[in-house]
């Protein structure tokens, strides 16, 4: 037997080794470069040989509760205006005299336009970062962290996006939806809720309506949050009537309604299956970010401070605002190339026995970049989370002042939900350039990069839509 050969190390290597090991041990605090644990290191200073027990759990950014990007259809697009022709639904068809000719004919075709526009981010990591030998790469850790930026602002913006605000964006399928639904459908297509939780029967109204708009019942998906989905577990366990299989309404355990990991579950509404999907940013009307300090300026290209707003509150008998509330308001301004912190006035509070409207008057800074502004409303701001503050509306910068009127009409504690005929021929998502990555110049000591996707979400039949307004979330305390 061949006998194995073994390397004789220097005494010198054998210490570099252990050394590493050593490091590697103790997360790097061994002889590190202040020598000693400092609290908080940046840059080049924090990379080091890590901790093996918590490298890969402290560098991997998990994004798969954003779904609604991921399960779009997806079609290439070989230009950067992405159209598609539709046909209307037509007219019902009637009778007439023996041999003879309806008396008007008209074709029922439509061309629809979209822009693909862009989401990017740039990358950086210092020279040094870059040179050293890691578990984790700086580079390859920092370009991951970016794609998963990336799919979070498409997940976002594909739900909530608004030309409207930022001419950069596009509009995502709730906006796209309220802008196309033909007038006559709105008192069908879409149903406010008025703060109730979802029930089996408003499964089977929508997958009706869907159905009698030439879509497929057999094909429906469902996109909501989780709050909304343990809204309506709780609502279908104090019904105790449920839909089994098609063949009517009895009591006992929901057989065709079943949870699923990373989804709602399916509902079996009279025999259409509908998947419920979760996606977690529609757990409110639109995420709010407060990470940043109230009032924080950000560097978003002419302008970095957010504009400053009251909030008022008058007597109007068509508010439903509950009366004797106490509300606190958020806004942020919204720029070319990002948004700012949160703006807040000073809590209202509203008449205790009179309805009352409120109104935001939001002063401009002058920023060249200023667009628009998102307003956010939380009730009961002493008691309630930041999370529980719901997304009122956005607004375009309409001069010196910019002013929007709160009546109520999104209620507090809900979100919207809508379900849709889940086919490209419906809905679908028109990419140009998936993600990109390009190394740009720098004159620092570091490595630079851009990251971009160029596409568009692209709803082309809004009538195979329904989209529930109001539907309770959570239950506010």
């Amino acid at each position: 037997m061949e006998q194995a050969q073994f390397q004789t190390l220097s005494p010198e290597e054998i210490g570099r080794q252990l050394q590493a090991i050593m490091k590697s041990l103790d997360g790097g605090g061994y002889n590190n470069f202040s020598g000693g644990v400092d609290a908080l290191q940046t840059g080049a200073g924090a990379l080091r040989p890590e901790n093996l027990d918590h490298v890969i759990k402290d560098l991997t950014f998990k994004d798969n509760m954003a779904t609604f990007w991921k399960d779009a259809p997806k079609r290439d697009s070989k230009t950067i205006v992405t159209e598609a022709v539709t046909q209307d639904l037509g007219t019902t068809a009637g009778f007439y005299e023996d041999g003879g000719l309806p008396q008007t004919g008209t074709d029922h075709f439509a061309r629809l336009v979209r822009n693909i526009k862009f989401i990017g981010v740039q990358g950086k990591v210092t020279g040094v970062a870059n040179q050293q030998t890691l578990i984790a790469p700086a580079k390859a850790t920092e370009t991951n962290l970016k794609t998963k930026a990336i799919i979070r602002s498409l997940d976002v913006e594909g739900l909530y996006g608004d030309s409207g605000v930022n001419e950069r964006s596009f509009d995502g399928i709730i906006k796209q939806f309220t802008d196309n639904l033909p007038a006559g459908y709105v008192g069908q297509n879409i149903i406010d809720k008025a703060g109730a939780a979802l029930e089996i029967e408003d499964f089977s109204d929508a997958t009706r309506i869907i159905a009698d708009n030439y879509g497929n019942p057999n094909n429906v998906k469902l996109w909501t949050g989780f709050g909304a989905v343990n809204e309506m577990n709780q609502a279908l366990g104090t019904s105790k009537q449920f839909y089994v299989n098609g063949n009517g309404p009895i009591g006992g355990t929901p057989i065709g309604y079943k949870l699923g990991e990373n989804s709602g579950g399916i509902v079996t509404p009279f025999g259409a299956p509908v998947e419920i999907k979760t996606d977690v940013f529609m757990g409110k009307r639109r995420p709010m970010n407060l990470n940043q300090a109230q009032d924080a300026t950000v560097a978003v290209g002419a302008s970095t401070t957010a504009a400053t707003a009251t909030a008022v509150a008058a007597d109007e008998s068509n508010s439903v605002l509950p009366v004797g509330s106490v509300y606190r308001y958020f806004i942020t301004t919204v720029y070319l190339d990002g948004e700012s912190a949160a703006h807040i006035p000073a809590d209202v509070t509203l008449h205790a026995s009179t309805k009352q409207k409120v109104t935001i008057t939001i002063t401009r800074t002058g920023g060249a970049t200023e667009k628009g502004y998102r307003v956010w409303r939380l009730k009961s701001p002493s008691s309630n989370p930041l999370s529980a503050a719901v997304h009122i509306g956005n607004v375009a910068v309409a001069g010196a002042t910019t002013t929007l009127v709160d009546l109520g009409a999104v209620y507090d504690g809900t979100t919207d939900v809508f379900m849709i005929d889940w086919s490209e021929e419906v809905f679908r998502w028109d990419v140009l350039l998936y993600m990109q990555k390009f190394d740009i110049a720098s004159l620092g000591d570091y490595v630079a990069w851009i990251q971009r996707n160029w596409s568009t979400p692209f709803l082309m039949q809004p009538r195979k839509m329904v989209l529930f307004k109001n539907v309770k979330s959570y239950t506010l305390k």
